[in-house]
């Protein structure tokens, strides 16, 4: 097995575990530039370098269903972003000054994060994580696991940090997302995968959060 973008690839299918706990066959070899955030979350099947007759056919046979999925999924952007009254408010121009390009499609518009992108899914220090968008304390260090999914993970938040709401932007599937009770900025979404006892795991972007150490 070789890694190319951070995603596993096989010969040429790549397969892309996703932060709803969920993978994806994505066909062709990936360029760092194609393993990007929007294009593996828009569309969970994609295609490209289809030079062989084999992915050729495979493509033909696909494309209708990608083009479904893919017209949900762009739909669904909205669905992942909550609209409020929240206590921190900005306009676009403002968060897009405050923010990233990368941080922005996160945490304003619902994008996924690669895997293994963030420095925070390797943090396991003594601290709290805080929203990047309000500095809001949203999780203690102790409630921090290795997933193993290439995102931080987390067995729960600080009492009242979050707020969650149902994302229908996946087809036939509702999902538990959850963002900053003060801003509204998109974080991940609740799993039902977690350790005991609660079996939960907040599977969040690093992209999202800011870490303090403690003192």
């Amino acid at each position: 097995m070789s890694t190319l973008g951070r995603v596993p690839v096989h010969g040429r299918d790549a397969l892309a575990i996703c932060p709803d706990g969920h993978a994806y066959r994505v066909f062709g070899f990936l360029s760092p530039t194609q393993a990007n955030t929007r294009r593996v979350r828009a569309l969970p099947f994609f295609f490209n370098d289809c030079e062989t007759p084999m992915i050729r056919r495979h493509f033909l046979l696909t494309t209708a269903a990608a083009s479904i999925l893919g017209a949900s999924a762009r739909t669904g952007i909205a669905d992942v972003v909550a609209e409020g009254p929240f206590e921190v408010t900005r306009t676009e121009a403002e968060w897009r000054i405050l923010l990233s390009d990368d941080a922005y499609a996160v945490m304003r518009e619902g994008a996924t994060e690669r895997a293994y992108s963030s420095p925070l899914h390797e943090e396991f220090r003594a601290g709290v994580f805080h929203c990047k968008g309000c500095d809001l304390p949203l999780y203690a260090s102790e409630t921090k696991f290795d997933s193993g999914t290439g995102w931080p993970s987390f067995t729960e938040a600080i009492p009242g940090a979050i707020g969650t709401m149902e994302d229908r932007s996946f087809i036939f599937q509702v999902r538990t997302e959850c963002h900053c009770r003060r801003c509204g900025s998109h974080l991940g979404h609740i799993l039902d995968d977690g350790p005991p006892p609660a079996g939960l795991r907040h599977c969040l972007h690093g992209l999202s959060l800011t870490f303090r150490p403690a003192a």
